[in-house]
């Protein structure tokens, strides 16, 4: 089942064609982006907060050359793929010029 997302296209840079959403799979979505009812947070809320204060610890540093690779195997590399893709797009994960990587096998 694909599952029209709701929600704009997390890529504001313009581009020919670009779609105003964007589909994927419904299970694949709702497992990072869905509501738990016992932290009233998101699996992507959870894990960004996380990469989040990492950033924060890296911009710290002298060096802040910190990379950012998200990586995952069969259901993870679908939600490593959806998680970087809404990721790249987010000042406090790509800050100091940082890109986001994702490696799936």
């Amino acid at each position: 089942d694909w599952y029209d997302t709701g929600t704009s296209n997390p890529v504001l840079e313009d581009y020919p064609e670009r779609p105003k959403n964007i589909r994927m799979h419904a299970g694949f979505y709702k497992y990072l982006f869905r509501v738990r009812k016992d932290t009233n947070t998101t699996k992507y809320d959870e894990i960004g907060a996380k990469l989040a204060h990492y950033c924060e610890l890296a911009d710290t540093r002298d060096d802040g050359n910190v990379r950012i690779t998200v990586t995952g195997h069969s259901l993870g590399s679908a939600l490593a793929t959806i998680f970087s893709l809404y990721a790249s797009t987010e000042d406090r994960f790509t800050s100091n010029g940082r890109a986001i990587e994702c490696v799936t096998f």
